[in-house]
């Protein structure tokens, strides 16, 4: 059954019927265990449907939207007529579908009594008879013997799931994805009697703002593009990628869109053997692209400096190392350039991770819940996203609270040196000093860092004080030690130092005490 299942969503997806693929991947992995080498395929598989799904409906939705764009006048019109007379046929044969079960189902309850039932529906009965001779006598027990209860049970299933083909996964509406019919549906539902067979009505919901018309064309190229790598490096259906990003070409995309399309379609009809189309696609990118890292890597594709420089997994490692190092200014900058450098690549939900967290660090609680909130929003079948949208639903709510606890109640506290961001060599020396007294305190658990707290300020922190008390008087034990370091500190707990990162509210925190 698992072997069966699998080919047909095998089938059903090389029909780009993704939903129905889905439906059958699923009902795979019900007959077999995760222990199995094939479900954890079939499992990868289905995962990645989820993408497919979701950047067809928006190329199918979109496209149709746009081809109700580009009609006339006339050609709407004639358009609309059709779909408003089907639609009121539709609710006039359910109309009469509702009084036919409403006069059945008086039928039923009288047929059940068979000394008060009426000469037809003793006749329906005695129908039955020639099929089944103790009908008389089952009649009330089996459901199927009575033609009225079936026919009432058939219009019922009409009313609720409309007229369905007999097939596995029949509950499925279409087998394909959504389209705009599913809109329509959702504009009548909220239309009244007299918009509901208007035509113009209709009409009046196309867009008509060059806004709008934009934004649809810019969504529908997008995600032309993102079908064109899933299907290339998910799925290797070279031929469906092929199609992706060709008709992607010819829909007059955004500058952003075209070079990364080319490079894809010359791999992939180098993959396909298709050498005219590969060099076609070569010299064009090379001839009219020459400062591209796209051109630099067909130029010289063994370049070590090609495979290092132009490579966004490299690029992301390199700016991660910044991150660590609290360069969090300089992370935020070229998060920024390589997001729109590697633009519909699937690196660039990563560099918007890395960018979140650095602004986080660096602007506090708000800002990071915004740049959650975005991820979640712009890329959700991306792990990043599908992260994002955990992060935002059960991490972000529990650091909401800015309010300050009593230092007191706190086992961990810490004593706190404030700089200029920019006075690097200033704290590296006074964090050298620091360390060398904190070395010949040996009583002390003690230990150093430098922490960036915004864009203007960078602490110097000595960790490992197990009460306020003793943050506080770190100042008098270095001066009866007659330390040179004299410098003031700020005595806090680790519990209002958390808040003060996160919330970036020290002036409130320093007014408080």
């Amino acid at each position: 059954m698992a072997f069966d299942y699998s080919n047909l969503g095998d089938m059903s997806f090389d029909r780009s019927q993704y939903r129905i693929a889905g439906a059958y991947y699923d009902s795979t992995m019900t007959n077999l265990t995760f222990k199995f080498e094939t479900y954890r395929t079939i499992k990868r598989k289905r995962d990645n449907l989820e993408e497919v799904i979701y950047y067809e409906d928006i190329a199918q939705v979109n496209d149709s939207i746009l081809g109700l764009i580009r009609m006339s006048d006339e050609e709407r019109l004639a358009y609309f007529e059709i779909f408003t007379a089907d639609l009121k046929k539709k609710a006039e044969e359910k109309k009469e579908q509702e009084e036919i079960a409403k006069r059945l189902n008086t039928g039923l309850i009288t047929a059940n009594n068979l000394d008060t039932g009426t000469g037809t529906q003793r006749d329906m009965l005695n129908a039955n008879d020639r099929f089944n001779p103790n009908a008389a006598n089952e009649q009330q027990k089996f459901y199927f013997y009575n033609s009225t209860t079936v026919a009432y049970g058939k219009n019922q299933f009409l009313q609720i799931w409309g007229d369905r083909p007999l097939r596995d996964n029949w509950r499925l509406s279409s087998g394909g994805s959504i389209n705009t019919n599913q809109q329509v549906n959702a504009i009548v539902a909220g239309a009244t009697e007299e918009e509901l067979y208007d035509p113009q009505f209709y009409i009046s919901k196309i867009p008509t703002e060059q806004k709008s018309i934009d934004s649809l064309s810019k969504d529908r190229n997008y995600a032309y593009y993102q079908l064109g790598v899933i299907y290339k490096e998910k799925f290797n259906e070279l031929e469906l990628a092929k199609d992706k990003l060709q008709e992607l070409l010819k829909s007059d995309p955004e500058e952003r869109l075209i070079l990364p399309a080319k490079y894809q379609l010359y791999k992939i009809y180098t993959e396909l053997n298709l050498s005219d189309e590969a060099e076609i696609a070569k010299n064009d990118i090379i001839t009219n692209y020459p400062d591209s890292k796209y051109a630099e890597l067909l130029l010289n594709p063994k370049s070590e400096l090609a495979k290092d420089l132009n490579s966004p997994e490299s690029l992301y490692e390199k700016l991660f190392a910044e991150y660590q190092n609290q360069n969090y200014v300089n992370v935020i900058e070229q998060s920024d350039v390589y997001i729109k450098e590697f633009e519909g690549e699937n690196i660039v939900p990563k560099f918007e991770i890395l960018k979140a967290s650095a602004k986080g660090r660096l602007y506090g609680y708000e800002s990071y819940k915004e740049a959650i909130n975005y991820i979640a929003l712009n890329y959700p079948n991306s792990e990043e996203g599908k992260k994002a949208k955990e992060i935002l639903e059960t991490v972000v709510p529990k650091f909401e609270d800015k309010v300050f606890k009593d230092d007191s109640v706190d086992r961990n506290c810490k004593a706190v040196y404030q700089f200029d961001y920019n006075a690097t060599a200033e704290m590296d020396e006074f964090q050298k000093a620091l360390n060398e007294e904190i070395a010949k305190i040996g009583y002390l658990d003690l230990n150093t860092s430098k922490d960036v707290y915004d864009k203007n300020i960078t602490f110097i922190v000595v960790h490992g004080f197990n009460s306020i008390e003793g943050a506080r008087g770190f100042g008098r034990l270095l001066k009866e030690r007659k330390s040179k370091i004299t410098r003031p500190h700020i005595s806090i707990s680790s519990l209002n130092y958390e808040i003060i990162q996160l919330h970036k509210n020290l002036d409130e925190y320093l007014n408080a005490q």
